[in-house]
């Protein structure tokens, strides 16, 4: 857990996506406080490699996604450049440059829907290596009615414990609790017996998180139509 924050800061937003905000302001102060863990799964790195022989078009979910694939060393002795790759945001698009080296493509509609309209409008001509969250209901695969699509699941999240949830939004004195997926809301909830909901305004990153809270009887006062967490931050200063 950590807070960004200065002396003159008048709205307290608890963020509880795994990395924190970058985005910083006088009048803002950040306390962070994750909903979940990420942690690399056990994947097959050899059918990666074999697939990879081939030019393939490379998908990155998220930034989790491309931090473990890269630190996993499976594409470490591949000419990536006979590759074409996608990310979903231009935050992932900006770790794939980092870590990876190459440029990525982001769709208009910097959502997984987005992606798939994308795809939809200008098929890949090669076949198409999806890196993933394990148990994702993203299914590119059947969404684009192709065989060529490998989804290789890299990572997972697990629930992050507060036995104090209630005690600690009350230290900080949160005016808002911003989420990042529909995960993290459900587990929220799961401790939150004990919190006045009402004390609180709700941000979604986007559509997806919003009907999570919706359908859990949170009514979002703000919901991102691009998953851009910094950018969030902003438009919550806004309102």
């Amino acid at each position: 857990m950590s807070d960004a924050c200065t002396q003159d800061a008048s709205t307290t937003v608890v963020y509880t996506g795994t990395r924190r905000p970058s985005f910083s302001d006088p009048t803002l102060r950040i306390h962070h406080l994750p909903m979940l863990e990420v942690a690399a799964v056990d994947f097959d790195r050899k059918k990666v490699k074999i697939l990879v022989r081939q030019p393939c078009t490379l998908v990155f979910y998220s930034t989790n996604s491309v931090k473990v694939v890269a630190d996993s060393g499976v594409l470490d002795d591949i000419d990536l450049r006979h590759h074409t790759a996608w990310a979903v945001g231009e935050k992932t698009a900006a770790t794939v440059r980092e870590r990876l080296g190459i440029d990525a493509s982001v769709p208009d509609d910097e959502r997984f829907d987005g992606l798939v309209a994308t795809f939809r409008q200008s098929p890949p001509s090669s076949p198409i290596i999806a890196f993933a969250l394990k148990e994702s209901p993203r299914d590119l695969a059947r969404r684009l009615g192709r065989t060529d699509v490998h989804e290789v699941p890299v990572y997972h999240t697990c629930a992050k414990l507060y036995p104090r949830l209630r005690d600690e939004l009350a230290e900080v004195d949160a005016d808002w609790i911003a989420f990042t997926s529909p995960r993290g809301v459900r587990t929220f909830l799961s401790q939150a017996s004990h919190v006045d909901l009402d004390a609180y305004k709700f941000a979604a990153i986007g559509p997806t998180t919003g009907d999570a809270m919706n359908e859990a009887g949170i009514e979002p006062a703000l919901v991102m139509e691009t998953p851009d967490k910094d950018l969030m931050m902003q438009k919550i200063l806004q309102l």
